[in-house]
């Protein structure tokens, strides 16, 4: 199959067509062989940064010499830039996934939608490539949204919750982050950067999962220092409750980009299993010259 021809096909399915459940997909990668079970994951929702978040995360971890997979959405300029193995798509294996999934939904019998489908090509991708690690960001929302079949994930981010999508999700802040909260799982790791009225419903579904949740703002916090336009950089200081406060330089301007800054450094501080013998504070300070790229990564 060529990429025109997929293209073709996998629009005909239409892109803004939207059918909620995971029974279709999750019947499709039981028929692959599960792929989604065989990579550990950071699962991120929110109404906005959470594509520079997965990129500053994507990037401090492949700086640190792990495999990674990245998973986003939209796409920019071509379908291929939303799946990435080590900071790059997929090229020719993009065609293979492809095929890969359309003969998985035809033992399953399970017709995907358009993000459905993008989804299993991800999920098998990052397995066949055995990725240390893939980075998935929702498409819509999170309880319904096909990435969150994932039942484990090492960190579940919500960067923030505005009103998006009301007419799936809900007319108010609240019934929005009640959907965003979907990806918090039982007994897990909840990395908040949500304000405002949608805050309640996140702690709330942390309480109801006995998940372990840290707050921007609360637990942890970015501080802009220096700002220069002529570099595109800016500095900011990083501190969370119990840890010595550190600088960190950023390859992106905006307010919200020291936020998105803070909410990657503390869901770094929860991956242990990625720091090498010489200690934290060397993984982060060396890794971090390569995250926050000047690079825009979607539109957050």
């Amino acid at each position: 199959m060529t990429f025109n021809r997929f293209l073709k096909t996998l629009n005909a399915r239409g892109m803004f067509r939207i059918r909620p459940g995971l029974g279709r997909v999750r019947r499709v990668l039981r028929a692959l062989g599960n792929p989604h079970h065989q990579w550990p994951a950071i699962h991120i929702a929110g109404t906005n940064g959470k594509g520079s978040v997965a990129a500053a995360l994507e990037s401090v971890l492949r700086a640190c010499g792990y495999r990674t997979g990245l998973y986003t959405s939209p796409h920019l300029l071509d379908l291929r830039e939303r799946i990435r193995v080590d900071g790059l798509p997929l090229g020719p294996d993009f065609t293979a996934a492809a095929e890969a999934v359309l003969r998985g939904e035809k033992r399953a019998r399970a017709p995907l939608t358009y993000f459905e489908f993008l989804t299993a090509m991800a999920f098998w991708s990052f397995s066949q490539r055995q990725v240390d690690i893939g980075i998935v960001e929702c498409g819509l929302g999170g309880l319904w949204d096909a990435t969150n079949v994932l039942e484990s994930p090492l960190a579940s981010i919500i960067t923030s919750v505005g009103l998006d999508h009301t007419g799936w999700l809900g007319p108010r802040e609240r019934d929005i982050a009640v959907q965003k909260a979907g990806i918090i799982k039982k007994g897990g790791y909840v990395v908040s950067g949500v304000r405002g009225p949608g805050r309640s419903e996140i702690c709330a579904a942390a309480r109801a999962k006995k998940a372990a949740i840290v707050e921007l703002g609360r637990d942890f916090r970015g501080q802009p220092l220096v700002t220069s336009w002529r570099s595109g950089k800016q500095t900011l200081r990083f501190s969370s409750r119990g840890e010595t406060a550190e600088s960190i330089t950023l390859g992106l301007l905006g307010a919200h980009q020291v936020d998105n800054a803070a909410l990657a450094m503390a869901a770094l501080r929860r991956l242990t299993f990625a720091v090498p013998p010489c200690g934290r504070r060397a993984f982060l300070c060396r890794a971090w010259a390569w995250s926050f790229s000047s690079q825009p990564c979607g539109n957050t």
